[in-house]
Order: structure tokens, then C-alpha cells, then sequence
């Protein structure tokens, strides 16, 4: 799908975020950066997006992509409807696709609620309302920047299942960002793990995904990928 290739970044000022980044992301897989804050993994994300511009270095997709963006706050309009807030992409483009607004809403479980305010919603559901709003562009990569992080346990799991049921669904690529080294490993395909604007390992868990979600959190390869990105988090690449 695309590959980055030796970006190199800094901030106004400030000491060097990444030298040299290199990555690929495939077709319909979910990569996640992992590592401490600082180590570059956020900007990873506003690179590929386009929010920030490289000082050295490429971006190379294989062809066009829509993209969306998933950001830790929900950054949800107050003031406007659920449906509203859904539609954002489309009024920005000009052309707002009203079935593709509803047919994202259905999918993330807000069907019947497009018409309340995010103050009216829970946190799962303004989360919700954020994952529906980018699935209204119908992307082919979501980047998503530690988007369940303030939500208790209980629903950080269910937004992981509600994550890899849509990709399922739409066979999207998501480029995703977090602290956690469960949810890393729960949810990717490959999980790089970052020190210092480098990737310092990469680890593939190969979960099965015809099993249930207690039977896959529970399996071999899922307590295997953890020991091994605990290993490289701990700095042994062994």
C-alpha cells in the first residue's frame, strides 16, 4: 500500500524525532507503533497524513488512498448532531454521501442516535461517533493515534472487537498508535516497536481469528507476542 523511506524530522527547535524512518504497510493489515512517549510514534502518523512535512525522506504509495484520521480525543463539533459531526468529511469535500453517513453509523452501533449531540452520549459512543466519522469517507487507511486510551478497560475491548470487525468488513489498512503493548498485540498484524525515532523490533502474534476474543487473548501466540514485545520494549532485540 505504501511505503516510508527515510524520513528524517525535527521540530522548530527542538532535538531530531526521527532519522532515517523507514516502513511499509500492506493492503488490509494493521500495523501498530508501539513505544514511550517521545520515541516519534504521533509523528509518524501526521507525516503520512500530510499534517507535518519530512525534512529528508519519501512517502511512496503504490496508488491513490483516502485516508481518515482517528485521534485520541474524539474532537467531536458540540454542537452538532451525531450525523453532523459524520458527515464532516463529505462537507468538506463538497459532496456529502448521506448513505455512506448512515451505513458508518449502523456499523459502529449508533444506528437511531444520529440525531443527538455528543453530550448526549456516552464516552464509548462519542469514540463511536469519531470511528463512524472517518468510516464516512470510506478510507483505505485509517491512521489512528491512541484513539481508545481514555476509555476503561471494558470498552477499550470492546472498540478493539468493533476495530477488527469493521476492518473485516472493509478491508481497510490501519496504521495505529499506542501505549499498550496488549492492545498492540491483540490487534495487529505486526506491531514495531519504536525507541528514539527508530524501530528497534518488529513482532508478528498471528492470532487466529476464527477463534472467540477470550480463546485469542488466552492462546500461545498471544502470550508469545507479548513476551516478545516486553523483550524489546525492555531493550533486548535478542
Amino acid at each position: 500500500m505504501f511505503s516510508v523511506r527515510n524520513l528524517s524530522f525535527a521540530y522548530d527547535g527542538g532535538s531530531q524525532i526521527l532519522d532515517r524512518f523507514s516502513i511499509d504497510v500492506n493492503s488490509n493489515e494493521i500495523v501498530s507503533l508501539l513505544g514511550p512517549s517521545g520515541c516519534g510514534k504521533s509523528t509518524v502518523l501526521r507525516l503520512v497524513a500530510g499534517l507535518l512535512q519530512a525534512e529528508e525522506g519519501e512517502i511512496v504509495w503504490s496508488e491513490p488512498q483516502e485516508l481518515a484520521f482517528v485521534f485520541q480525543d474524539h474532537a467531536l463539533m458540540p454542537w452538532a448532531s451525531v450525523e453532523k459531526n459524520a458527515s464532516l468529511p463529505g462537507r468538506l469535500k463538497g459532496q456529502i454521501d448521506e448513505k455512506a453517513v448512515f451505513e458508518a453509523l449502523e456499523a459502529v452501533g449508533l444506528g437511531g442516535l444520529e440525531n443527538r449531540y455528543p453530550s448526549e452520549l456516552s464516552g464509548g459512543q462519542r469514540m463511536r461517533a469519531s470511528v463512524a466519522r472517518a468510516l464516512a469517507a470510506s478510507p483505505t487507511l485509517l491512521l489512528m493515534d491512541e484513539p481508545f486510551a481514555a476509555l476503561d478497560e471494558i470498552l477499550r475491548f470492546q472498540m478493539n472487537e468493533l476495530l477488527l470487525t469493521l476492518k473485516a468488513q472493509r478491508e481497510f489498512s490501519a496504521l495505529f498508535v499506542t501505549h499498550s503493548l496488549f492492545e498492540a498485540a491483540y490487534l495487529s498484524d505486526r506491531v514495531l516497536v519504536m525507541q528514539d525515532g527508530l524501530i528497534c523490533g518488529t513482532v508478528e502474534p498471528g492470532l487466529d481469528r476464527t477463534l472467540g476474543a477470550e480463546q485469542q487473548r488466552t492462546s500461545p501466540a498471544y502470550l508469545t507476542a507479548i513476551q516478545s514485545i516486553s523483550r524489546l520494549m525492555a531493550g533486548d532485540s535478542a
